[in-house]
Formats: structure tokens, sequence, C-alpha cells
């Protein structure tokens, strides 16, 4: 799940990023991306489309969310928010009954 660790199949997903020049083919909204989380025999996989988030007030929401769970980042004018709706989700057997 996202920075929250909130969500389901069809909720929206904010990822931090430092901002499209770090990562080609980010700037495209409509995209394909995965997020995938592996802790030992355990994974899932969320597969969906992505769109690039540029509003201020969402990447301070987005930040903030990263901060509680990780750390502070440091601030950059050019970070954005790939927000990832997934359609697909693939986990472990276990997982999914």
């Amino acid at each position: 799940m996202g920075p929250g660790g909130r969500g389901r199949p069809g909720d929206d997903e904010p990822l931090v990023d430092q901002g499209p020049q770090r990562r080609p083919g980010v700037d495209r909204t409509g995209a394909r991306a995965a997020l995938c989380q592996v802790d030992g025999g355990r994974w899932i996989t969320l597969e969906g489309v992505i769109e690039v988030v540029t509003d201020r007030a969402e990447i301070d929401d987005a930040v903030e969310r990263y901060a509680r769970r990780y750390r502070r980042l440091s601030d950059n004018p050019d970070r954005i928010v790939l927000r990832l709706t997934p359609d697909k989700v693939m986990c472990s057997a276990y997982m999914a009954a």
C-alpha cells in the first residue's frame, strides 16, 4: 500500500518522487506502473495506471504521510506525486484467500 498503509483495488495510492527528470517516462499520465512490497516470503504487487500530480497541497500531504512512516524529506521544488490507481492485485498465495 502507499505511505499511509491504506487502500484496496481501485483506491488511489500516492507515491512521492523527485521529479520527472529522475525517472524517464513518469511524466506521462496514463502510463502503467507496479508497486511491490516484499517481506520474506510475503509479497504483494499493485498494478495500475499512474497520474502525475503537481498540486502543491497534494504533494505536501504525501510528503507528510511519508515522514510519519519513514523520515522527513528535504525540500525539493521539483517534487511530484505519482498517483497509482490499482486495477490488478497479485500477492502470496496464502494472502489471496
